[in-house]
């Protein structure tokens, strides 16, 4: 149980960073309890909400219990119902809706409002988090050339099935839909494919054992980081090299 208090108080800590977000959010619940004008009804859903939530975040049982189930990495995840932003909006509504505040002084209380909550927290798209895409597609350049290139290698009549690394799997198959590949982002649902995917993970890589799996599963094409020596021991297993992309080699059964 103390185990599941101290995870519960880490991730709160991980949460809060050097912002202030939970800061303003009690010194909203502190506003709804004085302001006289708001309705008991908002007080109770706000502060009766905010207690529920407490009690479930940090009591050790469910916190327990809720971490065996959405996982003790993403326990952080529980301040997404938490709702900050509807209660700020909230409470910074009867802010600047006082009977008194006409003017310029209902423009500087908006001002105010605003400041606070711009140095409160960090600007989402400046913490790393969001990059400018590199293209339309918004996927990576490298899975478009790769793409492009074994459209261009492409013979009349041939199904081009390829096995890829994790990270393209997704991108190739949003880019062209006519590219197969041997299984999907979800290995647990490709069991009968898991040779393959160990040849593909296998540290050093194996050419031997990954040729003879990429034939067994019918794939024609092989999307591979480049490695020390990768060109000449595929050459040896008849797979002839297409063309570098980025940090990836391509390559084609010509058996």
């Amino acid at each position: 149980m103390r185990e599941a208090l101290d995870m519960a108080v880490q991730w709160f800590q991980s949460y809060a960073g050097t912002g202030f977000y939970h800061v303003l959010y009690l010194i909203c619940l502190i506003w709804i309890l004085r302001d006289p004008r708001i309705d008991k009804k908002w007080k109770y859903l706000f502060t009766g909400y905010t207690i529920l939530f407490l009690i479930l975040y940090y009591f050790p049982v469910t916190a327990k219990i809720i971490a065996s189930l959405i996982g003790e990495d993403v326990y952080w995840r529980m301040f997404w119902i938490l709702p900050v932003p509807v209660f700020a909006a909230f409470i910074s509504a009867w802010f600047v809706d006082g009977e008194k505040l006409r003017g310029w002084k209902r423009v500087l209380s908006v001002a105010a409002v605003v400041i606070v909550l711009v140095v409160s927290g960090r600007n989402l798209y400046t913490n790393g988090g969001f990059v400018r895409a590199e293209n339309s597609q918004k996927l990576m350049e490298e899975t478009i050339m790769i793409c492009e290139m074994l459209e261009a290698d492409r013979q009349e009549g041939e199904i081009i099935r390829v096995s890829v690394p994790d990270e393209i799997l997704c991108e190739l198959r949003q880019y062209d839909t006519d590219i197969y590949l041997p299984y999907g982002r979800w290995a647990n649902e490709y069991p009968e494919k898991q040779e393959l995917r160990d040849a593909m993970h296998a540290q050093p890589v194996q050419p031997t054992e990954l040729a003879a799996a990429l034939r067994k599963f019918e794939c024609n094409y092989l999307v591979y980081p480049a490695v020390g020596g990768m060109i000449e021991a595929m050459a040896e297993e008849d797979f002839e090299l297409l063309g570098a992309v980025g940090n990836y080699q391509v390559y084609k059964d010509v058996r």
